[in-house]
Parts: C-alpha cells; sequence; structure tokens
C-alpha cells in the first residue's frame, strides 16, 4: 500500500444524496485578508465560527462532508485513538437535520494538524510571483500530482496539510489501514494520482 492518500467524501449516488449543506442561517464568519496594495487582492481566509451544516434527512454515517469540510462522529474518533493515529484535532460543530425535528447526533469537525510543507518542485510546481501585501501567490499548474509530497518535509504525521493552500485531507497509508478494517461508513481513500486535475481550481496562474 502507497505511504501517502487522501481522506476524501465518496463519489457515488448515495454519497451524493447523504452530502451536507452549509445552514444558510447561522453566522458564519471569515477572517477577510485586505491587500493594502492592490485593492484586488480581497478574499476570505481562516473561518472563524464553528461549522453549521444541515443534514439530509437520513440516518448519518460516521463521516458527513460538505464544501472543503469533513465531519465525523465519536465513532471514528474512538477507532483513530485506538490505532494510534496523530496529526488531527477536532472542532466544535453544529448540526441539524433538514426537515426533521429528531436531535441529530453529535459531530465534531475533523481537522488536519500535520505538515509535508510545500508541494514538491518534482511535481511542476513552482511560485511565479507573490504580492508583497498580502502574499497571494500566483503558480504554476501541477504537472504530476503523485509527486505532490516531498518525504522529507513531512512531519511524520498520519493527518497532514501541504501549503499553500490545499484543503485536502492527506493522510498516511496508516489511516488507509484503519479505515479499511473498520466498519466506519462514508469515507473513501483516493491516490494521488486521483488528484489530476484539481490544481487548476486550487492555485491561480
Amino acid at each position: 500500500m502507497s505511504n501517502f492518500w487522501i481522506l476524501d467524501e465518496p463519489r457515488d449516488t448515495e454519497a451524493t444524496h447523504r452530502r451536507a449543506e452549509w445552514n444558510e442561517d447561522a453566522d458564519i464568519r471569515y477572517q477577510q485578508i485586505t491587500c493594502p496594495l492592490n485593492p484586488g487582492h480581497r478574499r476570505a481566509d481562516a473561518r472563524l465560527t464553528p461549522a453549521s451544516l444541515v443534514l439530509p434527512d437520513l440516518d448519518p454515517y460516521d463521516f458527513v462532508w460538505s464544501t472543503w469540510t469533513c465531519l465525523v462522529q465519536r465513532s471514528v474518533l474512538r477507532i483513530f485513538e485506538q490505532a494510534g493515529l496523530t496529526g488531527f484535532k477536532t472542532l466544535p460543530a453544529e448540526v441539524r437535520f433538514k426537515r426533521s425535528r429528531s436531535p441529530a447526533p453529535e459531530f465534531c469537525e475533523l481537522v488536519a494538524t500535520g505538515s509535508a510543507g510545500s508541494l514538491s518542485a518534482e511535481s511542476g510546481f513552482r511560485v511565479l510571483r507573490t504580492c508583497p501585501g498580502c502574499g497571494l501567490q500566483e503558480t504554476t499548474r501541477i504537472v504530476d500530482p503523485e509527486k505532490v509530497i516531498d518525504e522529507s518535509e513531512w512531519d511524520g504525521t498520519d493527518f497532514f496539510q501541504l501549503l499553500p493552500g490545499m484543503t485536502r485531507l492527506f493522510v498516511t497509508g496508516n489511516v488507509a489501514r484503519t479505515l479499511v478494517h473498520s466498519s466506519l461508513k462514508g469515507w473513501e481513500i483516493l491516490s494521488l494520482h486521483e488528484m489530476r486535475g484539481w490544481f487548476d481550481v486550487v492555485f491561480p496562474g
């Protein structure tokens, strides 16, 4: 089994039906980045408030997904802790069903805290220019997604992030094996090769 993978939502019809939506009634706030040099460089950065999601009126899986967000039930955390997995933390999350008045199970947001540094130059990634006012980067596109990780920059954790700006949950084979041997529902493990085409959206340039 490969050492590095991506933890993602399943890509099938049932998973689509179970996908959560952001709660439009919630007061979701983000840190705003405003460039002092270029007025066109305005964007939202880190979210300052808990994730607030609306679940379909179905018995939720152990993993629940929405845009750039992964929520997990306590069943997931117990298995991760038993396996000794590292490099993640949980944040509070608010969830409710779309129409049902039944109380939703307790969920928390799963966030990777480990790091593998910047994307490897072997993947084709290059920073062309960086705005001195706000740090916005223009970059080249990824040519070989299987080489995005420079293992010498990886901190050895099981859940980790890649910079700049990759919000995917990168994981090790330890995580993949733990999930494969569990009965948890609502997850999929993707190879790095399957990231081809993602970067046109993530990185401008």
